[in-house]
């Protein structure tokens, strides 16, 4: 992503922000509360835990959709045109954007049994 950063007074004498209110977040109870409750500590953890693996799936689930397209471009003589090889491919692009966007991996049913099962809650 690209983002314009601009550090000049005279710029920024412009621009005029909005106003922030500055109220405790409402839990579920309708209660104002000023934090997230007595175990925001362990839910924080718990997140973080969840984030880390996740992150160690997608790169398994990366890794393996590149070798197997490559194997099928490789071995196949129509190469990288080889539609598996294509689904392949396609799937890899969409694990690398994964975690930014969230848009399903797609991977045609016939190659989900490549595909080690933990890993199939990432595909469609």
């Amino acid at each position: 992503d690209l983002y314009f950063i601009c550090w000049d007074a005279i710029v920024l004498s412009f621009l005029v922000a909005t106003p922030v209110p500055e109220e405790p977040a409402e839990s579920d109870d309708g209660e104002a509360h000023a934090g997230a409750g007595e175990a925001w500590l362990a839910k924080a953890q718990a997140a973080m835990i969840e984030n880390a693996f996740n992150h160690f799936a997608l790169a398994q689930l990366q890794g393996k959709l590149y070798k197997l397209s490559e194997k099928i471009g490789i071995e196949s003589e129509e190469g990288v045109a080889h539609p598996d090889a294509v689904a392949y491919g396609r799937a890899y692009k969409n694990v690398l954007d994964y975690p930014k966007h969230r848009r399903p991996i797609v991977l045609p049913a016939h190659l989900m049994e490549t595909i080690p099962t933990a890993l199939h809650k990432y595909l469609t």
